[in-house]
């Protein structure tokens, strides 16, 4: 769509397991491993100069999930062929998946990213918020 800000953006969405689904851990470990600026992802689209960032995110509610890749581009760049760079990319983590470093270190930084909501009081309602609306008694 035509736009009047200086950038545009390409997204792609895809579906993913929601929180009741036994995928719903590896789902998130994915997504943080693709939002990793470490991530084949980012580091052939940004440094490239093919983008100008690109994020993955997830949004997550019981039933399923959305998963969604961002990637900004300059006014009067052609969106289609980054685009297909992205296509081709996540094409590539998916087939191959993705180094066993960035899977540990993204299980290590969603673990700490847990603990530490621990230590705060707006971190700590947030997960308790969070376990009711999952169903669960306790975060």
């Amino acid at each position: 769509m035509p736009t009047d800000q200086p950038y545009g953006l390409a997204m792609l969405t895809f579906r993913m397991p929601g929180y009741k689904y036994r995928d719903f851990a590896a789902a998130q470990v994915l997504a943080q491993v693709l939002s990793s600026q470490s991530s084949s992802f980012y580091s052939r689209l940004v440094p490239t100069g093919k983008a100008l960032r690109a994020d993955f995110d997830l949004d997550s509610v019981r039933p399923a999930s959305v998963g969604y890749a961002v990637a900004a581009f300059p006014d009067g760049t052609n969106a289609k062929v980054l685009v297909s760079n992205v296509r081709k990319i996540l094409s590539n983590i998916a087939a191959s998946g993705a180094p066993d470093e960035m899977v540990s270190a993204a299980k290590r930084q969603l673990a700490t990213d847990a603990e530490a909501q621990k230590d705060s009081i707006s971190g700590l309602a947030m997960q308790w918020s969070q376990a009711l609306v999952e169903g669960r008694n306790s975060p």
